[in-house]
């Protein structure tokens, strides 16, 4: 193989694709599993409503998507509050395909934060207890 071939596999003097390529696998690998999908369903605000009336009846609503991070064994899930917000039913998915209900414990507009609490059984709270002990493990550094 002559000199052309792929940046990937080269290395530079500071820094390399190959080395953060690694860094980005090794976070995912690291935090993945703590990353929740959240569902949330909401009504549909008024705002909507009046450019399309003869779209919608009164009680339809609309279905969000975001993500979040299990934060807690016990169920506890860091999120953003714009997607929280005004969340009539939640349901948080976790990686191993787990869904559970969840409620709002608080949300902060001006941060943008909102915590939520999965209603989790004794095993699910034993494999979240996996997962954080997984992400809070000491993984090696890398420099540019």
């Amino acid at each position: 193989m002559g000199g052309g071939g792929s940046v990937a596999g080269k290395r530079g003097s500071k820094g390399s694709l190959s080395a953060s390529s690694s860094f980005v696998r090794d976070a995912v690998r690291s935090v993945g599993p703590s990353v929740v999908r959240i569902d949330c369903e909401r009504d549909i605000p008024q705002m909507v409503t009046m450019f399309a009336p003869e779209n919608f009846r009164e009680g339809d609503t609309m279905k969000v998507s975001g993500s979040g991070f299990v934060v807690s064994s016990d169920g506890y899930i860091l999120t953003n509050a714009h997607v929280m917000e005004g969340a009539k039913k939640t349901t948080i998915s976790l990686s191993n395909g787990r869904s559970f209900k969840a409620a709002i414990v608080a949300l902060d507009e001006l941060t943008d934060l909102a915590v939520l609490k999965a209603e989790v059984t004794p095993s699910d709270a034993r494999y979240l207890t996996i997962v954080l002990s997984v992400r809070q493990a000491p993984s090696r550094t890398w420099q540019s």
